[in-house]
């Protein structure tokens, strides 16, 4: 499953997510003392026709965006530039064929850094993503 690929390949192609978050898009977390704003992905795949009467052509993927931030509104920006590179886009791109790809839904939240006394803002937002095997 190539998810993750063209979730990097797409959101560091896009000039709107680039402008916030420079390269900072990571897969599954973000490490400790990277600067913000930055993006951290994490895919969940499931066979595209769950019956299984055949060899899968396609699998779902449940790509879980999450964007992370100082403040709540450039969480805001970085959350609309991802929907816009990502919501209803379908094609190839580092050489994953994705058929179609939906937003599903989005959560916001905070996290308290004790240590200094600061919290971060995040936005993880959900999108369904199909891709050809």
């Amino acid at each position: 499953m190539k998810a993750g690929r063209y979730i990097s390949a797409i959101l560091n192609a896009a000039s709107g997510v680039t402008s916030i978050t420079s390269s900072r898009i990571y897969p599954v977390m973000i490490g400790q003392n990277i600067a913000l704003p930055a993006i951290a992905y994490s895919c969940t795949y499931t066979p595209a026709d769950p019956n299984k009467t055949q060899k899968e052509t396609a699998y779902l993927c449940k790509a879980t965006i999450t964007c992370w931030a100082d403040s709540y509104t450039q969480c805001e920006d970085m959350d609309l530039a991802v929907n816009n590179a990502l919501n209803f886009v379908e094609g190839t791109t580092a050489g994953v064929t994705v058929t179609g790809c939906e937003y599903q839904g989005s959560e916001d939240g905070i996290s308290e850094d004790g240590a200094n006394d600061t919290y971060k803002f995040y936005r993880s937002a959900t999108y369904e993503i199909r891709i050809n095997r």
